[in-house]
């Protein structure tokens, strides 16, 4: 698959602080306005998260001790928040706009698809849990617009939920070549897709 390189997706990376007076988890809860989705990865599996206006959904609880880094994300920006081989916490954001003072100029997307084969059950906070393989790997998914839970009972077998990766470039110093110096989440989201997996 070709990639599409452009440059209609400026953006701006600043560091964020973390205040250290509160825990991790409230961190993220103070930071969650203006973001749609959470991706966190901790010591014992993935965390999903959704945005309900400032609130801050969970799949799973978020346990500090356990959690290696965390991503609020949405369409236009992401906070990127990371624990230090010391424990300490560090955070940084990439948003969209600023042209003029943009960090990145020329971007790519890319398509992952979520793995997750069939959906067991939905629960009370609208996710789905999808399984996986012969050792039933599971993980909850936010529910996404355009897929009801009778939809995912139908469709999730063939692979729908797909998670879109933007990659900045810059031009390297010494070679010239263009190379990807960081990426950001943008959007968890539904294809319709026909036929089998």
């Amino acid at each position: 698959m070709e990639r599409e390189i452009t440059q209609k997706h400026p953006a701006k990376i600043d560091p964020v602080k973390v205040d250290e007076s509160k825990s991790i988890t409230n961190f993220l809860d103070s930071q969650a306005t203006g973001y749609t989705h959470l991706l966190a990865h901790a010591e014992d599996g993935v965390i999903w998260g959704r945005v309900d206006g400032t609130a801050l959904k969970i799949s799973t609880s978020l346990i500090a001790d356990t959690l290696l880094e965390a991503r609020l994300f949405g369409k236009t920006g992401e906070l990127l928040a990371w624990k230090d081989g010391d424990g300490n916490w560090h955070a940084r954001t990439i948003q969209d706009g600023g042209s003029d003072s943009a960090t990145f100029k020329e971007s790519y997307d890319e398509a992952h698809m979520l793995w997750g084969t069939h959906t067991g059950r939905q629960d009370a906070n609208g996710f789905i849990e999808l399984i996986d393989g012969a050792q039933g790997m599971v993980h909850w998914a936010p529910a996404v617009d355009g897929l009801t839970p009778h939809q995912a009972e139908q469709e999730l077998p063939k692979r729908l939920l797909q998670l879109t990766v933007r990659h900045y470039l810059q031009e390297d110093e010494i070679t010239g070549a263009l190379r990807v110096v960081a990426s950001r989440l943008v959007e968890l989201s539904v294809v319709r897709r026909v036929g089998g997996r």
